[in-house]
């Protein structure tokens, strides 16, 4: 799915890779993997860029917004709300009567939040992300009145406010799980784990990655019991130390939007 430009098929991508990271984690802290194994793995997710992916499927999400807000003004004759009603309820035909003026102001609106926010959001070039924007745009979204003018807009755009979230922490995992099996490498050349992260390029690595936010190095502390533990800062842009925070509820899983984002080895 990866050549697809919409973001429903960029998340199942997401999700399937880091089930994907979830294996290629737990062989890491059995001890599973080859050498050969290693380099392999570190070869391929060296070959990712989710940054540049999120910012494909977001240009194809404006695409279909626009191009699909253009038909329906066209398309007079049919319920323009017919797609997103689960009954056969007529209640979408009050669309039918409004002026093109206003789908194009729903339009405009739409380009702008692209244009402003959402794609400036990722610099897949410099390999930052900036969680601002998102913050920015779900506030002017919200101050808002529900009116013809952005009716679309407001339905259409809340939905997109944490993919750059969701893209942000798959490459930081990618990135982790690259530096894990550089790391695992060195243990296995050298019994022990480096003291800093400088130690494995560019003999088990060509370049350590940078932090996806701010751009400074990624966080590395090596253990007493020979283990460590590697980190971004995360969404909060603030440095927890290594910290962890897990959503309540009856599978905790982590809080993307507190603490750090951390990959550490599973407990034993």
């Amino acid at each position: 799915v990866r050549g697809e430009p919409f973001l429903i098929d960029h998340l199942v991508r997401l999700a399937a890779l880091n089930a994907a990271l979830q294996g290629v984690r737990e062989g890491l802290a059995g001890h599973a993997w080859t050498d050969a194994d290693l380099i392999a793995f570190e070869k391929y997710l060296a070959s990712l860029d989710l940054l540049a992916d999120y910012k494909y499927t977001m240009r194809g999400e404006r695409a279909f917004n626009l191009g699909g807000l253009d038909y329906l003004r066209r398309d007079w004759k049919g319920n323009p709300l017919a797609y997103v009603s689960a009954s056969s309820e007529s209640s979408g035909f009050g669309f039918n009567w409004m002026p093109s003026g206003w789908f194009y102001q729903n339009m405009r609106l739409i380009g702008e939040t692209y244009r402003n926010y959402i794609l400036p959001a990722v610099d897949e070039s410099n390999r930052l992300v900036s969680p601002k924007y998102n913050d920015i745009m779900v506030r002017e979204l919200d101050k808002r009145r529900m009116s013809p003018y952005n009716v679309f807009a407001k339905m259409l755009l809340p939905s997109l406010s944490k993919a750059s979230q969701r893209s942000a922490r798959s490459q930081a995992l990618v990135d982790e799980t690259r530096i894990a099996c550089a790391l695992e490498r060195y243990r296995m050349a050298h019994n022990n784990f480096p003291d800093t992260l400088e130690a494995l390029a560019p003999e088990y690595i060509s370049k350590i990655p940078n932090d996806l936010f701010g751009g400074r190095p990624l966080h590395y502390q090596k253990n007493t019991d020979g283990t460590y533990i590697l980190y971004s800062i995360g969404w909060n842009l603030r440095d927890d130390g290594g910290v962890t925070v897990l959503r309540k509820g009856s599978t905790p899983t982590q809080d993307p939007n507190s603490g750090d984002w951390v990959w550490t080895y599973p407990a034993k």
